[in-house]
């Protein structure tokens, strides 16, 4: 059995595409060159490392007017892990 961790890290990189959903209430998928990893105090910080990854991360259709994900822009999200390579974000603070 797997156990949960609540956890969130700060996580600042590149933009490196965007693909919107298409559909205002579905999120779009971002691919994130990642650059710096923050702890999120007090939760734990299961992104220490990933530094110099590109991931793929869901973003809620509510944060879209908050962001420019424009590929070569700088964007800091607040994300978590949800399993080995599973990332989100948080759906309503963007760093």
């Amino acid at each position: 059995m797997v156990q949960i961790v609540e956890n969130w890290s700060r996580v600042t990189g590149t933009v490196e595409a965007f693909a919107p959903s298409g559909d205002p209430q579905r999120p779009g998928v971002l691919s994130l060159r990642i650059s710096a990893v923050c702890p999120v105090e007090p939760f734990a910080d299961l992104m220490a490392g990933w530094e110099g990854r590109t991931i793929e991360v869901p973003v809620p259709a509510s944060l879209l007017p908050r962001l420019d994900l424009v590929p070569g822009r700088s964007v800091t999200l607040r994300l978590r892990r949800g399993g080995p390579t599973a990332v989100f974000s948080h759906p309503e603070e963007p760093g």
